[in-house]
């Protein structure tokens, strides 16, 4: 199999994954960029800035401040102003908490029960290699928490 199939048969997989995920985070109202904020957000113990939270999701900077913009208006989040500066800091609410917390994780479970542990660690491994190769390629030296 070329490199090209290989590619397109992983962007076929995530389009599947992310599909069967939407369906379920949908039921809660929340979409998948919605969700992988609140774990950001959890993940730095409930608080982050736009500009991390891009960082961490791959997103731009414009698309993260919409989506926050909107979890705010539903009371996922917050946004303070940072002391002496002109950034805020995104905070995870109470109801961002429970939602996160009552997320259901069925497709994933679902999905990923396919394979066995043995697996699953070698996908991992795998994935990670083509992730650090890439960040290299495109000159990131940042490796945000959730992959490491």
């Amino acid at each position: 199999m070329d490199d090209y199939s290989i590619w397109g048969k992983i962007t076929e997989v995530y389009e599947l994954v992310c599909k069967a995920r939407s369906i379920e985070l949908r039921k809660l109202g929340l979409t998948a960029e919605q969700s992988k904020i609140l774990r950001v957000l959890m993940v730095e113990d409930g608080t982050s800035t736009i500009n991390k939270i891009a960082d961490m999701t791959l997103k731009r900077h414009n698309t993260i401040s919409l989506i926050v913009k909107r979890m705010e208006k539903a009371e996922l989040v917050k946004r303070e102003k940072i002391p002496s500066s002109n950034r805020y800091q995104i905070i995870i609410t109470d109801k961002g908490i429970g939602l996160f917390e009552t997320m259901p994780l069925n497709s994933i479970d679902m999905i990923f029960s396919s394979l066995s542990s043995e697996e699953k660690k070698v996908l991992v491994s795998l994935l990670e290699k083509l992730d650090k190769k890439s960040r290299y390629v495109l000159g990131l030296d940042y490796i945000p928490p959730l992959f490491r």
